[in-house]
């Protein structure tokens, strides 16, 4: 009997592994599936499994902080960062 083999993915993610392994476990898979179905985390479906490219959630992760960054600007008139995401304090 053959043993089916993952394929390999580069850079993609599955839920659990964006989760774990990008967010550190701070944010749960649950939520990641959250986030993705309001359209707020970069991700695709693919035979019925979300996939997430680390390079998309990278780029997707320093749009956030900057927008963060240019909000409390022009909130406060400083410069104060606030990045709340994969455990970046």
């Amino acid at each position: 009997m053959l043993q089916q083999k993952e394929p390999d993915l580069g850079d993609k993610l599955t839920v659990e592994e964006v989760s774990r392994d990008y967010f550190g476990g701070k944010i749960s898979a649950y939520t990641v599936r959250d986030l993705w179905r309001r359209g707020q985390l970069p991700g695709v479906k693919c035979g019925g499994r979300l996939i997430f490219s680390r390079s998309e959630l990278t780029r997707w992760f320093t749009e956030q902080s900057r927008a963060n960054v240019e909000r409390q600007e022009s909130e406060h008139g400083k410069l104060r960062v606030i990045t709340r995401l994969a455990g970046r304090a």
